[in-house]
């Protein structure tokens, strides 16, 4: 930045020493919720903290990642670099030093989640090419239209089978996420962040309901028992 833009020295006069010192320990409370011990006896809180720590170091785009560069911005830290150091950690790239065990005391906790959120990620970029698939399986279907030889029932259209994928895939993830712990809408919704509409988690879930995989207790759903065996 130089003295020709019309912002040069803006956001330093906007900071103040005290506004640094906060946001420094902002992005140092972060760090430690994600790499050290959380200071709860509630597993389910010190895990969505973990998660929510997660989220803000890694996430590249949108409210969360827009966040993080103010907080970084105000204390002249790039937040780019941030990110990039947080994954080099969880993709294990930079062992944990001696000096660091105690600061990185959890590291491991925050690498198993990094990765279940990686396949979380590539299960929903698998079904949104599945309902690709579907679309353009509808367009053609809307193209060719049938000879009036062929019988309705000998001519299922060929994009009802790739629901049906689709359908099982949703399924997967449902039940991946309550093995994880995750038993009522709101913690599946945190567990999937965004990758699942409303819709489609009513929707798998009522599939799975129908299949005999899952029960529900109140809020909570759980897996059958033939399913849990």
């Amino acid at each position: 930045m130089s003295a020709s833009d019309p912002d040069y020295g803006l956001h330093k006069a906007r900071t103040t020493s005290g506004q640094r010192q906060l946001f420094a320990a902002i992005l140092a409370q972060v760090v430690a919720d994600l790499f050290s011990a959380i200071a709860t006896n509630n597993a389910q809180k010190a895990s969505n903290i973990r998660a929510d720590a997660l989220k803000w170091l890694t996430v590249e785009v949108g409210p969360v990642a827009e966040d993080r560069s103010i907080v970084c911005n105000a204390i002249d830290v790039d937040p780019d670099l941030i990110r990039a150091t947080t994954i080099k950690i969880l993709e294990a790239y930079n062992p944990v030093s001696e000096r660091d065990e105690r600061r990185l005391s959890h590291v491991h906790l925050a690498r198993e989640m990094w990765d279940a959120r990686k396949e979380v990620a590539a299960r929903g970029e698998a079904l949104r090419q599945a309902r690709k698939e579907v679309i353009k399986a509808r367009r053609e279907a809307e193209k060719q239209r049938l000879p009036d030889d062929i019988a309705p029932e000998d001519a299922a259209p060929v994009h009802k089978v790739i629901q049906t994928k689709i359908t099982g895939q949703l399924i997967t993830q449902i039940l991946d996420a309550i093995r994880a712990g995750n038993t009522t809408l709101r913690e599946m919704n945190f567990y999937f962040e965004g990758e699942l509409s409303q819709t489609a988690l009513r929707r798998g879930l009522s599939a799975a309901l129908d299949a005999g995989l899952v029960r529900k207790d109140g809020f909570d759903w759980l897996l059958c028992e033939q399913e849990a065996a």
